[in-house]
């Protein structure tokens, strides 16, 4: 398994963002799968933020996404950066993907100069409770309930 950005895969983009817009659309107020794609092809690849990787396999198979963006939640915006769009795709879960992307996550904004970060989740509190993100707060998006998560980013 390797790590990428997905704009040198330029064919997962409009498939990503509708698995994306399928998992969270609902929690956004305007955005789905056109945003989604816009958002992917804006990502950069010169270790700035946002940034889009995707994790695949030694055959180039897609097994999972992850981006490091700005701001990601309204009323958190002087939070950042956030992990968002954390995907392993189905027929992948279970083998470590989303943690393994989660750590490259860490990787790509402690090397961007950063010394934490944000995230928000509706249904995966667990995980990133045991890979050492601490939860901060509580609240809603798009009238769902949802933890906002900090990581300290250590050198």
């Amino acid at each position: 398994m390797h790590i990428d950005y997905l704009s040198h895969h330029p064919e997962l983009i409009a498939p990503l963002a509708q698995q994306c817009a399928n998992e969270w659309a609902h929690l956004y107020l305007a955005w789905g799968e056109g945003e989604a794609v816009e958002e992917f092809r804006m990502a950069r690849t010169d270790g700035g933020i946002p940034a889009t990787l995707v994790a695949l396999d030694e055959d180039g198979t897609l097994l999972g996404t992850v981006s490091v963006i700005e701001d990601d939640l309204p009323g958190f915006e002087h939070l950042n950066p956030w992990l968002a769009t954390l995907l392993v795709v189905p027929e992948q879960r279970g083998r470590g993907i989303g943690a393994f992307l989660v750590r490259e996550a860490e990787r790509f904004a402690r090397e961007a100069g950063y010394g934490e970060m944000y995230l928000f989740t509706e249904s995966a509190p667990g995980l990133f409770r045991r890979m050492g993100w601490l939860e901060m707060a509580e609240t809603t998006a798009n009238g769902h309930e949802v933890r906002i998560f900090q990581r300290k980013l250590e050198a």
